[in-house]
């Protein structure tokens, strides 16, 4: 994560350093008795894979409780922690929004596929539910994976690829809903990856955040509990949309301002973006963005000029830092699409534009809600893998 979030996780560290006190854990006796009522089948059962096992993680519970969250009759609420250098903790938050203790770990590798299987396994089976949502809470790295750990049994840097995530998924019977609240997760490559087992994946193209809202998504699993997979995912994202106003809030960005003034950064205007994917029509989707790099590759002569103006100028991924910033590793697939598809190339290739339509036609079918802020005003709900070609500047002004 940039600079910028630093702030953000420090406050978050001074709450729950003040707050610990208040933190409520049931004895033994109510444990066990919340427990065995937890038993019974409900609607969702919501799933938090905490890893802050990474420098200056901290644990996620404390700020989930910090914020109220409770299971209800409608939903458990279980949740797996990690930190550095602490030992692993499974918890289930119960209805006043105390956390119960069911195991205590010891170290764990965040980073292993083996970890979230487990994770899932024991949620589903303990708390059996007719629905399942998973939101997993570190960084992100797009088609490379989510989830860091630094301080695993082996000793070794880890992340859980996406590979071994489809793999963890499918070994645990996969989920209905799975979300990150992790960095430029938006990405085709990556929903792709899991399309067979979670009929919505719900991930930002840009950086992300603490993600309070999906501490705010208990509510809406109990309030609508009975409604469709891809209407709860709808809401989920307008919950983004209601707590982030698209010009931003004005003490937040004044504040940010100064702060960038202070470590010599570049301003830049709120840029969260946020997407609910349906996973059954991604195929339709990349398959004809295929298609569409043929048609780009066979006419490179003809439109190698257009496709280089497109690249510095499309909405991009990580949002760039410094007047002369890198350029992000990840485009948005519809601006780019509309910035190569000119009139121009009407009558010399008008297959462009045919499949530049049918590209922009399927993205609508695939995209159950999306929402964006000024700063990326030109997000369309998922992005690609474009790294920089070596033809093109390393750099861009902003």
């Amino acid at each position: 994560m940039i600079k910028q979030k630093i702030i953000s996780f420090l406050l978050v560290s001074i709450l729950v350093l003040v707050c610990y006190s208040t933190i409520s854990v049931k004895s033994t006796k109510e444990s066990k008795e919340l427990l065995a009522s937890a038993t019974a089948e409900k609607k969702w059962t919501l799933m938090f894979y905490g890893d802050g096992d990474w420098n200056g993680g901290w644990p996620l519970t404390d700020f989930l409780i910090q914020c109220g969250i409770s299971s209800t009759e409608n939903i458990d609420i279980v949740a797996l922690d990690d930190i550095p250098d602490g030992p692993a903790k499974l918890w289930y938050i119960d209805n006043t929004s105390s956390r119960i203790l069911l195991e205590e770990k010891g170290e764990v590798n965040m980073g292993a596929y083996e970890t979230l299987r487990d994770f899932i396994n024991y949620s589903k089976t303990n708390y059996p539910a007719e629905r399942y949502i998973l939101n997993l809470w570190d960084h992100g790295n797009a088609w490379e994976g989510a989830c860091i750990d630094i301080t695993n049994v082996s000793g070794d840097f880890d992340i859980i690829t996406m590979d071994e995530m489809r793999k963890a998924l499918k070994e645990s019977g996969g989920v209905d809903i799975i979300g990150f609240s992790a960095c430029i997760m938006g990405c085709i490559e990556s929903v792709y990856e899991l399309r067979n087992y979670a009929d919505v994946y719900i991930g930002s193209e840009e950086m992300h955040g603490i993600g309070i809202e999906w501490i705010q998504v208990a509510n809406i699993l109990d309030e609508y509990a009975d409604e469709s997979t891809y209407e709860i995912s709808y809401k989920i994202v307008d919950l983004f949309k209601e707590n982030n106003p698209y010009f931003g809030k004005i003490w937040i960005r004044i504040f940010n301002f100064f702060y960038a003034f202070k470590l010599g950064i570049l301003p830049y205007p709120p840029a969260l973006t946020i997407s609910a994917i349906r996973t059954d029509k991604i195929c339709d989707l990349v398959n004809s963005i295929d298609n569409y790099s043929i048609l780009l590759i066979d006419n490179l002569n003809l439109l190698k000029k257009t496709i280089r103006k497109a690249r510095l100028i499309v909405d991009d991924y990580p949002r760039p830092m410094r007047i002369m910033s890198p350029m992000g590793t990840q485009a948005d697939i519809i601006h780019f699409v509309n910035l190569v598809d000119k009139l121009k190339f009407r009558l010399s290739l008008p297959e462009l534009h045919v499949i530049s339509e049918e590209i922009n036609n399927n993205l609508d079918q695939v995209v159950i809600n999306e929402y964006h802020q000024v700063g990326h005003r030109n997000s369309n709900g998922l992005s690609t893998v474009s790294y920089t070609h070596l033809t093109l500047p390393t750099k861009r002004i902003v």
